[in-house]
């Protein structure tokens, strides 16, 4: 019988995001007769890391904080990470965003690692970043993006194209299944059928584009009395948005949901989804919300145009472009058939192109190849 292969991800913490998404997903997807797959979170394990662990995968938290205040308690977290990594032998380490790419790529190397793997999935950095993510690559096994988009943008920096994999990521369907008995959100906030609901669901941060989507919906305000907004997620630009969304006279249409796990009824209760990104590497939650046959209106920054088909399952245009956001919007809200199509064809392009298998085999390939032994 084959060794089992002693796979890590090194994340910075498991809270609701796409990447620790995509993280849950490998873990629970990859085949357990060949790989042992474990989790270690710089910081707090997060809503989906006490998940994993209640289902009993190893998820380890280090409790590393982002401030100069613990810089002791820092100091003695990557000493406890270094001898973890020792001690659970890892094959194949498989670091996620900046902070976690430099530290698990020079651990690995100190560790003779035998695959030293890098997912790469903001690249909204300062100056400095890349240049760090370009030395890396040279101990680096492979580097994994989830777009052409993202993989152009870092040979565009001076990173070399060959160890660059591009694996779209992918959602486990069944994860979309409704129970019966979740809350109506429409019946909880008192919307009818009838209602005009479009919606958001990503984090509050600058690059998302909330800004551009409040000014969108205002002018759709002017044209439909019965349309509201959703907005689910947490952030520093919250109490801006709310103060924009009172200047612009539309705060009584607009529902800030905070932070959900559960995010699918949620989707399934709007009628488009909105998501005029100012960058976007892939945006699984765009694909979440073709899954659920809710069609997409986005901008076409970074691998959204990889995901999207414009004029097909839905529109994509330039960010910035509000005139033509609200003109889609409004042929959509009026074109019965239309919204139908991009509905039928966003769903099948959704189950095709980004399904969870083909996700799951393309990791385990890397990690298969990446595994032997260096010596």
């Amino acid at each position: 019988m084959k060794k089992k292969i002693n796979v890590m991800h090194l994340v910075g913490t498991m809270s609701l995001g796409g990447s620790s998404k995509l993280v849950k997903f490998d873990v629970e997807n990859q085949n357990k007769d060949r790989f042992n797959m474990s989790i270690c979170c710089l910081g707090d394990l997060g809503e989906y890391g006490e998940e994993l662990l209640t289902k009993g995968y190893s998820v380890e938290s280090l409790g590393i904080r982002n401030s100069w205040k613990s810089v002791i308690r820092n100091i003695f977290g990557l000493i406890k990470l270094f001898f973890y990594m020792r001690r659970k032998d890892i094959d194949v380490i498989n670091s996620h965003l900046f902070v976690c790419g430099v530290i698990g790529r020079v651990f690995g190397y100190l560790l003779n690692v035998n695959g030293i793997i890098h997912t790469t999935h903001n690249i909204m950095y300062p100056r400095i970043e890349p240049f760090m993510d370009k030395m890396l690559q040279k101990i680096s096994d492979a580097i994994i993006v989830d777009s052409s988009a993202v993989k152009n943008k870092l040979i565009n920096a001076g990173q070399s194209p060959n160890n660059i994999n591009i694996i779209y990521n992918g959602v486990d369907e069944s994860e979309l299944k409704i129970d019966l008995e979740v809350i109506d959100i429409r019946k909880r906030l008192d919307l009818s059928k009838d209602d005009i609901v479009i919606g958001n669901i990503a984090n509050f941060q600058f690059y998302k584009g909330h800004d551009c989507l409040i000014e969108i919906f205002s002018k759709l305000a002017m044209k439909f009395d019965n349309i509201f907004l959703l907005l689910v997620g947490e952030g520093e630009l919250e109490n801006n948005l709310k103060s924009l969304a009172k200047k612009l006279n539309v705060q009584d249409k607009i529902y800030f949901l905070g932070k959900r796990k559960n995010i699918y009824p949620i989707i399934q209760a709007m009628d488009i989804m909105v998501h005029p990104s100012r960058w976007e590497g892939f945006g699984i939650i765009l694909v979440e919300a073709m899954l659920c046959k809710v069609p997409v209106i986005a901008s076409n920054r970074g691998g959204i145009p990889e995901v999207v088909k414009d004029e097909v399952t839905g529109f994509v245009f330039p960010f910035g472009d509000v005139d033509s956001f609200v003109n889609s919007i409004s042929l959509l809200i009026n074109d019965k058939k239309l919204i139908n199509d991009f509905k039928i064809k966003g769903y099948k392009r959704a189950k095709e192109k980004f399904n969870i298998e083909k996700m799951i085999l393309k990791y385990s390939k890397i990690y298969e190849n990446f595994s032997k032994s260096k010596k």
